[in-house]
């Protein structure tokens, strides 16, 4: 799952998948609207009904189901949520106190628009599943402080995921 070998789609619901060959001005707000109506039982009900085309781990297709279904493992197995434990082993770790993927309301007042191509603010995500696809929020003194945790190879967690698993034509995955 994590190397993007389980050839899974990249995204569900599967309408996604479709959005990016059309990309236009309008594609985050089709995307915010679909995330905001999507949920945990929609994600595991479309998830049960995907055919896989090619043996798992011998193909690299990148996948945000992956992710998520990742984090959805680590919270089985830990019995905590998946924020909670980014927090206890990263955030933490990396003194990032205001890192989350899930803001309060004060938090989400201070939290940066994006802008499409042609400068209208677009919506921020819903995250609606567990977050791992892309969903974690954090200010810029605290990804400095990610930056700076990434750059210390002593620290054991930061070498291993450093390791290079392997190539793929458009470079090395760690």
């Amino acid at each position: 799952l994590l190397t993007h070998t389980s050839r899974l789609p990249k995204f569900l619901p599967d309408t996604i998948n479709g959005l990016f060959a059309n990309f236009s001005e309008d594609l985050p707000f089709k995307l915010h609207e679909i995330d905001r109506a999507y949920n945990r039982e929609l994600f595991f009900a479309d998830l049960h009904a995907i055919t896989i085309d090619t043996i798992p781990g011998t193909r690299y297709d990148y996948s945000n189901i992956d992710t998520e279904i990742m984090a959805y493992i680590l919270e089985q197995v830990y019995d905590k949520s998946y924020e909670a434990l980014l927090k206890a082993h990263i955030f933490d770790v990396a003194k990032m106190p205001r890192a989350a993927i899930n803001l309060d309301a004060p938090a989400s007042e201070h939290l940066a628009d994006g802008y499409g191509f042609g400068g209208r603010a677009v919506p921020h995500m819903a995250n609606t599943l567990w977050g791992a696809a892309g969903g974690i929020k954090a200010t810029l003194p605290g990804l400095l402080q990610y930056a700076r945790y990434q750059l210390d190879a002593s620290a054991p967690i930061v070498a291993k995921s450093q390791e290079k698993l392997y190539e793929t034509e458009g470079g090395i995955v760690g």
